[in-house]
């Protein structure tokens, strides 16, 4: 009978112990690509959604005894025009202006089908002499007649736009104000853009400011269907 004896040295247990972890490291590799898979959905669109802006407009202006003026009831304004459909752009004109005269407009929204983000824009186009009376020609020689870019009633007038809302009396509640200066200051700030914000705040950063709420329609029995915050 032989007594046979199995001899373990150091090196062989760690090269036994090695050739275990590579094969469980391999095991474990296969493992993974067998839950790996890769799946396509082929022909699909993104829409973005839809909206119909409503813009109600409440105008007025004060020139003493040599005329009153305002905006007809009701007016709104749809795809830039009065009304909608086949209408006309709204136009307001204004003559012998002077100091003392005064006006003051209420924009409100209907925003149909979806909220959104709104933006506030506007652009001074034109701002001429239009030619001199005596007394100003004997101050001011810089006029002309048209005298393109050289009047100074964009200068002169005055303007505050604010956040407002309706006071349920027929007239407004004036909030945050949103831009003030001269009529040429306020243009040029709004060709630029001005961000409205949907909850009034005169303050709120353009990053995550609220949106303007939507409605379903522009009009509840003939009634303006409008988002809580207006433009004054």
């Amino acid at each position: 009978m032989n007594d046979d004896t199995i001899g373990l040295s150091r090196r062989k247990m760690l090269v036994g112990l090695g050739a275990v972890g590579v094969a469980s490291a391999g095991a474990g590799l296969g493992t993974t690509a067998y839950f790996n898979d890769t799946e396509s959905f082929e022909d699909n669109t993104l829409t973005a959604g839809e909206l119909d802006l409503f813009v109600h407009v409440d105008y007025s202006e004060d020139q003493g005894s040599y005329a009153q003026y305002s905006t007809p009831s009701g007016t709104f304004i749809d795809g830039n025009v009065v009304g909608g459909g086949d209408g006309e752009p709204l136009s307001i004109q204004v003559s012998d202006l002077k100091p003392g005269d005064s006006g003051e407009g209420e924009f409100c929204f209907s925003i149909v089908d979806n909220p959104a983000y709104m933006w506030m824009c506007g652009e001074l186009t034109a701002n001429d002499e239009n030619g001199q009376t005596e007394p100003e020609s004997d101050d001011d020689e810089t006029g002309g007649d048209p005298g393109e870019g050289a009047g100074e009633i964009a200068d002169a007038m005055q303007v505050t736009v604010s956040y407002c809302t309706d006071d349920g009396d027929g007239g407004n509640v004036v909030g945050d104000e949103i831009i003030s200066g001269s009529l040429a200051e306020v243009m040029l700030a709004l060709q630029a853009g001005v961000p409205l914000s949907g909850d009034g705040d005169g303050g709120a950063p353009l990053a995550n400011r609220p949106a303007f709420e939507g409605v379903t329609e522009p009009f509840v029995d003939d009634v303006p269907n409008i988002a809580e915050q207006c433009v004054c």
